[in-house]
This record gives structure tokens, sequence and C-alpha cells, in this order.
């Protein structure tokens, strides 16, 4: 039979288990947080694209991108600010991008993966 002080130690290492998260808090004055801001709107950008270009939830590019962006997003607790910064940086670079000054890179992209 588990004594009362085994089973409370047991429990507690399953709740801790269970309420351990990795997230940290969003701070938009941080430079790796404004990094990872920046890469989510970019992977957003580039999984619109290949929407626009036919492909659907399941095309294989599609599925690894969105992955690799919702790394980047779990990594923070969740925050309507992070969410407004990353709409916000999408449209700066959406409209650059149909400005023509700017055009996402495969560079970029291997910058925002080494980020996860």
């Amino acid at each position: 039979m588990v004594n009362v002080k085994t089973f409370l130690i047991i429990i507690s290492l399953i709740f801790a288990t269970h309420t351990a998260q990795a997230e940290i808090n969003y701070n938009f004055k941080d430079v790796e947080h404004k990094a990872d801001k920046e890469c989510i709107a970019i992977m957003s950008i580039m999984r619109d694209s290949l929407v626009q270009m036919g492909a659907d939830g399941t095309h294989p590019l599609y599925v690894e991108i969105t992955d690799w962006q919702n790394q980047l997003i779990l990594k923070y607790a969740y925050s309507k600010q992070l969410n407004t910064h990353v709409e916000t940086w999408k449209m700066l670079l959406t409209q650059r991008l149909y400005e023509g000054k700017w055009t996402p890179t495969e560079t970029e992209l291997i910058d925002c993966i080494d980020r996860i």
C-alpha cells in the first residue's frame, strides 16, 4: 500500500508535468521577440501565397510552414499584443511586397526556421 506522503509526491509530479509550460510573455522591446514576430508574419505571407497559387491546407509545403509558424507562436503565452503586432507587420510587409520594395527570400525563411 502506498503511504500518503508518496501518494502526494506522485500527484504533485503529475500535476507539475501537466501545468509546466515553456511559454514566455511577449515583450515587444526584446530583440529576439521582435525577430520571432517578423518571422511569424513572413511565414503567414508565404502560406497566403501558396493558397493564392492554388495549394490547399494539405499541400506538404503549406503544412510544413504552418508547423514552423505554430512552433514560433507557441513559444509565447497567449498575447493579444503579439497577435496584433504580427498582423500589423504582415500588413506592412504585404504593402512593401506590392510596391516592389520587398520580396520574401529563401534565406529569410531559413533564418526563421533556425529560430525555432
